[in-house]
């Protein structure tokens, strides 16, 4: 009998991967946040989970709003104890759990790409939160597996635009345009984090800490620039051919505003070493993505 999967969050961009791998490998029970939500009292998330059979749970739902984390109880809640009650069921039902984090832990002072191992030390209530769950699932069971993740992608989620759909949409429209240049990290593309996770899923010795990114670090000018140049080989009809930079201090420093981490890539080197693969440059997955999901939202409707 194939193993049975739950996902909380199948909806949102990376569940919506995963899911899309899964659901021709295993039995798989999606939870959009009507159906489970990470905030409800614990007696009310055990009334969902208890009742089902299962051998691993995926936690993809995250409250990833940086700036509306600040100041509010309810991150807490969604990134952080919510993902701990179930983990704790999880370890009752002898099942395995894998929970997605963010490189938003680290203060992003490391001139160097982070790996597993380096001191977290968040800037932001977002980043806070997200610890929070880090350690709750962890502290529950050690074999469980956090993956962190960097400046995600991928389609499936166009009310919250990722990078590449936000800068190609600027430029579709407006003569010119700002992003951030001071600023670096590792993108990942959903669809190659979801893949990699899928080798992962049931790996005794995949737990702790992992990060996945693309390999690469870029600025988000660069992330930004980069999008523009591959919708504008595809023929979409750009106006802003050239993205100019502008610092991280002017666009995030304002009061209503969490502070990013400046440098804040990850390594591939633990999931090279568990499974002698790594995920493809930033730069591939960025012109696939383009290709095959951004781009045809303007050729299509020409």
């Amino acid at each position: 009998m194939s193993k049975r999967i739950i996902i909380i969050g199948s909806n949102g961009r990376l569940g919506r991967a995963i899911l899309g791998f899964c659901e021709s490998r295993y039995q798989v029970l999606p939870l959009i946040s009507a159906d489970l939500n990470l905030t409800w009292p614990e007696e009310l998330i055990r009334s969902i989970l208890e009742p089902e059979e299962f051998d691993l749970v995926l936690i993809t739902a995250a409250f990833n709003d940086v700036d509306k984390c600040e100041g509010n109880p309810i991150a807490d809640q969604i990134n952080g104890t919510g993902p701990g009650i179930v983990a704790q069921i999880c370890k009752e039902k002898g099942a395995r759990l894998i929970h997605f984090s963010t490189n938003y832990v680290f203060d992003g002072t490391n001139p160097e790409v982070y790996v597993e191992t380096d001191p977290v030390a968040p800037i932001s209530d977002y980043g806070r939160s997200k610890l929070l769950g880090e350690q709750e699932v962890l502290g529950v069971s050690e074999d469980n597996l956090v993956v962190r993740l960097s400046w995600l992608f991928g389609p499936g989620d166009e009310k919250n635009e990722a990078t590449p759909d936000w800068s190609i949409r600027q430029a579709v429209k407006a003569d010119s345009m700002k992003i951030v240049a001071d600023c670096w990290a590792s993108p990942g593309y959903t669809i190659d984090v979801a893949e990699a996770v899928m080798d992962l899923l049931f790996v005794p010795e995949a737990k702790g800490i992992l990060h996945l990114a693309n390999e690469g670090t870029c600025s988000w000018q660069e992330f930004g620039q980069y999008s523009i140049d591959c919708a504008v080989e595809l023929g979409v009809p750009i106006k802003a051919i050239h993205v100019d930079g502008t610092t991280l201090q002017e666009m995030f420093g304002h009061s209503s505003r969490a502070p990013r981490p400046v440098r804040a890539s990850l390594s591939q080197r633990k999931y090279e070493a568990l499974t002698g693969e790594k995920l493809r440059s930033w730069k591939d997955a960025v012109k696939h993505y383009v290709k095959h999901t951004v781009a045809r939202r303007y050729i299509d409707s020409a």
